[in-house]
């Protein structure tokens, strides 16, 4: 009785503890129904799903050394805006492949691996917290996307006021200050309100200055190229004319206060002639000096005015102009144009902006030969232009 017994016992052991094989079978089963689940949540576009039956996969036993399904989970992760997540898996994959997979991986590992870094944030919880902001404009879609998500992530983190975030490698502004991110290394970004009183920041940020001995803050120094691409309409003479000029030149923003330096070339009327046909077109260089206040816009961007003042040399060919014309056929021209800037919150390396102005010009005649022909003659109207700033580092 005591053998039928033992005998029995171990049937019913063998019943509920399942072989290694039986148990391989089972995880094997496993792994495969999640990795088809999470290929079939990609391909309908739900990324965070997918995301979780590759986690799952993936701590099976099979799912421990396979790439492929840390490869998956990289580009679920990615997908659902989860860069630190995304970043860990195709590191994992890469190891597991020691270097050597396919065309896909090693794209992938090279752009979330080179174009990312992570960033230490901290004071998220205190009073008047900044939010970090591109020292140039984010044009890339996915790159802009991925910035947005990491600000999302720090409106949702608890009240420790501190996390982590990854962010697009390039130069970030809070507040006063610079802080880079570079793709394999942390850095430290500090959002308290307080940061910025000292000379410099203590987590990494600069202020653009030399080294060296500090009794103060400074503002920081953006640098733009800018083009532009202007039109004018004004009154000269008693009738309408117009002009179109094309000026390229640098525009550094102490803060908020920005200068302007550019040069370039008009066309438009500058001689006095009245007649039925309509004036010949006079060409020149001009140069233009300008100063402007950048004011930030709630929802990004920005808006400011701005004063400049003109200075060109305009001539007409002597081929163009009437038989018998005896007057002045080049002119000083100068005057100072007040208008508005506006730019959208448009991401990229190039910002457009629309600027509006008013001008008042002085048409001076050079080597004019009668006395009358020696007076100045005055236009006044207002144009509009097409300004590109490019650029935007410290």
């Amino acid at each position: 009785m005591s053998r039928f017994a033992s005998s029995l016992a171990f049937l019913v052991i063998l019943a509920l503890f399942p072989g290694p094989a039986a148990a391989e079978e089972g995880s094997e089963t496993s792994y495969s129904h999640r990795m088809e689940q999470g290929r079939f949540f990609m391909k309908s576009g739900l990324a965070v799903q997918a995301v979780a039956e590759f986690e799952a996969a993936a701590q099976t036993p099979t799912g421990r050394m396979d790439p492929e399904v840390h490869h998956l989970l990289a580009r679920a992760a990615w997908q659902a805006g989860r860069v630190g997540r995304a970043v860990e898996a195709v590191r994992h994959a890469w190891a597991l492949v020691k270097g050597r997979g396919g065309d896909d991986l090693a794209e992938l590992h090279e752009f979330l691996t080179k174009r990312f870094g992570k960033v230490l944030v901290i004071g998220l919880s205190i009073d008047g917290a900044r939010r970090p902001e591109p020292a140039a404009p984010i044009l890339d879609p996915e790159m802009k996307r991925a910035f947005e998500a990491a600000l999302k992530a720090l409106d949702t983190q608890s009240e420790d006021g501190s996390t982590s975030i990854w962010l697009p490698v390039g130069a970030y502004r809070i507040g006063s200050h610079l802080l880079e991110v570079t793709a394999g290394s942390t850095a430290r970004m500090d959002l308290r309100p307080s940061v910025g009183e000292a000379a410099r920041g203590v987590y990494g940020e600069r202020t653009g200055q030399a080294d060296g001995p500090r009794t103060g803050s400074a503002p920081s120094v953006t640098q733009h190229l800018l083009v532009r691409l202007g039109g004018d309409g004004f009154g000269q003479q008693g009738s309408g004319a117009g002009a179109v000029q094309v000026l390229a030149g640098w525009e550094p923003w102490l803060g908020p206060v920005a200068l302007r330096l550019a040069g370039g070339l008009s066309a438009g009327r500058a001689e006095r002639l009245l007649a039925e046909e309509s004036a010949p077109i006079a060409l020149g260089p001009l140069a233009s000096l300008g100063v402007g206040v950048v004011g930030p816009l709630p929802d990004g961007g920005s808006v400011g005015p701005w004063l400049s003042w003109q200075v060109a040399w305009s001539g007409v060919a002597d081929a163009s102009l009437p038989e018998g014309y005896a007057g002045p056929t080049s002119y000083l021209v100068h005057g100072p144009e007040l208008g508005l800037r506006l730019a959208p919150p448009v991401a990229g390396p190039v910002q457009p902006a629309l600027s509006l102005y008013g001008l008042f010009r002085e048409y001076q005649p050079l080597e004019a030969v009668s006395a009358i022909d020696q007076k100045p003659h005055f236009a006044a109207g207002g144009g509009a232009a097409l300004d590109l700033l490019i650029g935007g580092a410290p």
